[in-house]
Order: structure tokens, then C-alpha cells, then sequence
């Protein structure tokens, strides 16, 4: 069994299934993590996220565009999501779906947690934001965190709940890996890789002493594609 993970999708079916298709992604015995971001930019939401939910062992962390589809779902969208957050594609395409699939989509979306550890791996969509180091993120309960309960506690007090706001939307912790000569926070303290997704580079990003590796490769645009990785041996892979 292989464990592959996957860039941001932001609903492009094609190129997802080109990019697992060059990774001899199997279906039925491999796991495929994500980064997150699985909607929204693209013109096949439905599909992908039907793809990805009949697979045996899909382990994705949330975006921020999964949250706002979450919200969406759950009739209290972000007001910003269609017009502004790429939302549009994907709004329209649910709006021509069942109440039924909704539904069940709000549910899977639900369970999608805010960060995963996996080894010698912590998998991120946005980044650490400030936190220093990886007791912090435990703490702060990144790894406990799910749409679900982030988007309850939004509900409940009318506020954004911060590990969830921090580590799927911030960008500070690449961006200061990116130009580390005006670094807004240093490395988070961690014996582990951090893998995220988020903000777009032009090929996979490493950074040895950030501890990073940004694998969003702007799969919605013309000029982009989408990656994936081998957890275990580290190749990488690329859509047409």
C-alpha cells in the first residue's frame, strides 16, 4: 500500500484524475491524503468530490474553501464565498444536486479535521500561522479540531474559532519561508515536515529550514497543474 498526497484540486476532475493516473494511484489499496481545497475555482466540484468520496482511504485536512462549501450546506454561507472566494462554479453546480446528496456531503465535509499527523508529517492547508512549535499546536487543538465543531462554534458565539481560522486560511508561515529575509515567524519547533497547501507556487516549495513543503501548484490555472507526492519516497508527480 502506497500513501500518496494530493495538492490543492479546487474542483479540476480532469487534471486530478491525470495527475493519480501518472502516480499509479490504486484505488483500492493506496491512501490519498490532501491539503485541502478539494472545490471551488474549478467546473467539476460534483465530480471530484464524488471521486474522492467512494475512495477507500481518502484522509484529507480542511481548506478554507472546504469550510465555506461546509457553510454553504449548512444555510449559513459566507457572504463573500460566491461573488468573491471562487465559490461561484461550485455553487451553481449544487444548486442543481438533491437535498439528499447535500446532505450527505455536509456530513463528510464535517469530518474533515483541521490538521493530521502522520508520521514524520504534519499536513496543514494554510500553515502553523504563529505557533512555535508542535506542543502548541496540540494544545490549541489542531489535531482535534474538525469543519464540523469550527463551524458549531462560529454558530454558537458569532465568532471564528482560531485554530481553525489560523491554520486554514494563514499564510504568514510560508510566506516567511518563501523570503526568510523578512520572516514574520521563525520555524515552528517540530521534529516533523510540515506539508501544506494554500498559497500557489509555480513548482513544489522545499524549505529545509522552515521544514516545508508547499505542494499547491496552482491546479485551476492555465499556466498551473496539480502534484502529487509519495509520502514515502518523496517522487513527485504532475498533471498534463
Amino acid at each position: 500500500m502506497r500513501r500518496l498526497i494530493i495538492g490543492d484540486i479546487h474542483g479540476m476532475y480532469e487534471r486530478m484524475i491525470d495527475v493519480l493516473d501518472r502516480a499509479g494511484f490504486d484505488r483500492e489499496k493506496d491512501s490519498l491524503y490532501s491539503v485541502g481545497d478539494i472545490c471551488d475555482r474549478g467546473n467539476r466540484n460534483v465530480d471530484v468530490i464524488s471521486f474522492l468520496m467512494k475512495l477507500r482511504n481518502f484522509l484529507p485536512v480542511a481548506g478554507n474553501h472546504d469550510v465555506w462549501l461546509y457553510e454553504y450546506l449548512s444555510k449559513m454561507p459566507d457572504p463573500y464565498w460566491v461573488s468573491h472566494n471562487g465559490g461561484g462554479n461550485t455553487f451553481r453546480e449544487f444548486e442543481g444536486t438533491t437535498p439528499a446528496f447535500r446532505n450527505k456531503v455536509r456530513k463528510w465535509l464535517g469530518e474533515f479535521p483541521v490538521a493530521r499527523i502522520i508520521d514524520g508529517y504534519i499536513i496543514v492547508h494554510g500553515g502553523p500561522a504563529t505557533m512555535k512549535n508542535e506542543e502548541e499546536l496540540s494544545r490549541m487543538g489542531a489535531f482535534d479540531m474538525t469543519v464540523e465543531r469550527a463551524v458549531r462554534y462560529k454558530m454558537i458565539t458569532g465568532r471564528t474559532e482560531r485554530v481553525s481560522q489560523d491554520i486554514t486560511r494563514d499564510c504568514l508561515y510560508l510566506k516567511s519561508a518563501l523570503f526568510p529575509e523578512r520572516a514574520a515567524v521563525g520555524p515552528l519547533e517540530t521534529g516533523r515536515t510540515i506539508i501544506c497547501g494554500h498559497n500557489v507556487v509555480k513548482e513544489v516549495f522545499r524549505s529545509e529550514p522552515y521544514r516545508l513543503i508547499d505542494i499547491d501548484t496552482g491546479s485551476f490555472l492555465e499556466e498551473g497543474f496539480l502534484s502529487v507526492m509519495d509520502l514515502d519516497s518523496g517522487k513527485l508527480f504532475r498533471s498534463r
